[in-house]
């Protein structure tokens, strides 16, 4: 199965500049991702820490006076 996805010229150019490193094609590395992450139980999920900051910033609830 093909399908297209349309990305921004800069995150294309950053998928192509990481396969290019690995010696694949960039969807071949597209293909790698997406399986990986479907494979991967959300529990066993890894996030990064901006992502996790973003969150707690997101949902941080002052204190009570």
């Amino acid at each position: 199965m093909s399908l297209s996805v349309r990305l921004p010229q800069s995150l294309m150019d950053q998928v192509r500049a990481q396969a290019a490193d690995l010696g694949i094609p960039a969807t071949a590395l597209m293909r790698q991702w997406i399986t990986e992450r479907v494979a991967t139980p959300a529990a066993l999920a890894v996030i990064s820490v901006a992502d996790l900051q973003r969150f707690i910033a997101e949902h941080a609830h002052s204190p009570a006076s």
